[in-house]
Formats: C-alpha cells, sequence, structure tokens
C-alpha cells in the first residue's frame, strides 16, 4: 500500500512529497518531546499529584522558553529544507479561525465540566463510599498553596504560553497529525496525538490524567473535522493564561 493511500477524498493532510518514513516522524518527535516525555514520566512517578504546581515559576517557565524557542526555529527550518511550505502546516491564522478558536476554547472546559462535574458529585454525596473514593482519585487536584507562594510575573506569562502553544500545536498537530493522517488516517491521528499529549504531560501525576485526556481529544477532533492549527494555538494558549493567571491572581507574591 502506497504511503498515500490513507489520504481521505475530504482533506489531503500533506503533499505526497512530505510525508516521511514513521523512522523519521518517530525521531523528529523525540528531539522535539522526547526530554518532556522522559522528565514527565520520571517526575510523575516520583513526586505527588500536585507538586507540579512548585514548577510553575519565572525562573522555570522562562528557563523552558529558553530551550523551546530554538528548537522550534531548528524544527522550522529543517522542515522548509525538506519542501515544507506555511500552507503546509495548516495554521490558518486569520479572523474565522480566531473565533473557531474561542468555540474551542468554550468546548473544552464544557467538556471538562461535563466530564470532572458528575465525579465531584459522586466525590461530594458518597465520599465514604466504594465510587466516592474512585472519584476522588481522579479528580484533579493540587497541593495546597497560600498568599506568596507563586512567583509570576504576567510578563512571563503572556510570553510563555504563547511561545508554549505555538510549539506544542504546531509540532503535535501541524507535523505529527498531518503525518500520522496522511499514512494512516485522520482517526489514527487524533489517538496518536492524544496519547502523545499524555506522555508530554504525565509529570502533572496519574490524577490529572483525565483532564488532560479530556482536552486533548477534543482538540484532536477539532482538527479533524476543521484542519486548522490556529484555533488551537489560540485555545491552548488561552487555557495556560487562565490556569496561570488565576494562580498568580490568588497566590502570587503581588509583584
Amino acid at each position: 500500500m502506497s504511503a498515500g493511500a490513507f489520504q481521505h477524498a475530504d482533506r489531503i493532510w500533506l503533499r505526497p512529497e512530505l510525508i516521511a518514513p514513521w523512522i523519521r516522524v518517530a525521531v523528529t518527535v523525540v528531539l522535539m518531546l522526547g526530554s518532556g516525555i522522559i522528565f514527565g514520566l520520571v517526575y510523575g512517578q516520583t513526586h505527588h499529584s500536585g507538586d507540579f504546581i512548585a514548577m510553575m515559576n519565572d525562573k522555570a517557565l522562562v528557563r523552558n522558553g529558553t530551550i523551546e524557542a530554538p528548537l522550534l526555529g531548528l524544527f522550522l527550518l529543517v522542515l522548509r529544507r525538506r519542501g515544507w511550505t506555511r500552507a503546509d502546516f495548516r495554521v490558518g491564522i486569520g479572523w474565522l479561525a480566531s473565533l473557531e478558536g474561542l468555540g474551542l476554547l468554550a468546548l473544552t472546559y464544557v467538556s471538562l465540566l461535563c466530564v470532572l462535574l458528575p465525579l465531584i458529585v459522586l466525590d461530594f454525596a458518597w465520599r465514604d463510599s466504594v465510587l466516592g473514593h474512585w472519584a476522588r482519585s481522579i479528580v484533579p487536584h493540587t497541593m495546597p498553596l497560600s498568599h506568596g507562594s507563586v512567583h509570576l510575573s504576567w510578563t512571563v506569562i503572556i510570553a510563555c504560553t504563547v511561545l508554549n502553544a505555538f510549539y506544542e500545536e504546531i509540532v503535535y498537530m501541524g507535523y505529527f497529525f498531518n503525518e500520522c493522517a496522511a499514512k494512516r488516517g485522520p482517526w489514527m491521528a487524533v489517538v496518536a496525538t492524544v496519547l502523545l499529549r499524555l506522555a508530554v504531560h504525565s509529570y502533572q501525576g496519574s490524577e490529572h490524567i483525565l483532564q488532560i485526556g479530556v482536552w486533548s481529544l477534543v482538540f484532536g477532533l477539532w482538527y479533524r473535522w476543521g484542519g486548522k492549527v490556529w484555533p488551537l494555538i489560540l485555545a491552548h494558549a488561552a487555557i495556560d493564561l487562565f490556569s496561570l493567571g488565576a494562580l498568580k491572581i490568588l497566590f502570587g507574591n503581588g509583584s
């Protein structure tokens, strides 16, 4: 079967000359995300769930940004030399795509609410039952925080969330999803990108796997039907901005 045999009539995910062998795709993903996957798996197994909030500070975010920025530049340069153009990443920046991003943002939060709310009710109503203990074990929670325990500045929050959103969505969807969809179909690509996101975010612990899985699936399905990366970048940046912004407002040191 040819490399492009799974390109469906509804959408050509990649031009045939850009469809790379699996080994090249795997090496590229490992180079771009491998350190994050290894760190996440180790951190998730050696720390209590919620401890990752301690990593949310200016120094850690800036350090992450100084790694992501040159890596993303090198990634785009290498792919450009392989024949990729801006259109091949399917970013699709525009006003309509921005509105779609806001819709995706709302859908993600609604989906999370629909999944987590029943678990919270179970935990509250049947706290001492088997169902209550099970619900409590998979409801996201963080370590106790006090006022002044979160050291984040608005400049770092905004800059790093925007950079991280571009970095992750271009790698996950603009590259990896498109390669998988072109080779094995979009549904396989949805599953593969969900698993990849779970691996990279495993540092948040097993109690956060459900919420990560939900928004990863929503993003994958949205891209499968919409085929534009910009709405995902916008929604991703907004989710991180809201989360870190809330931490700063509620538990920041006032700087």
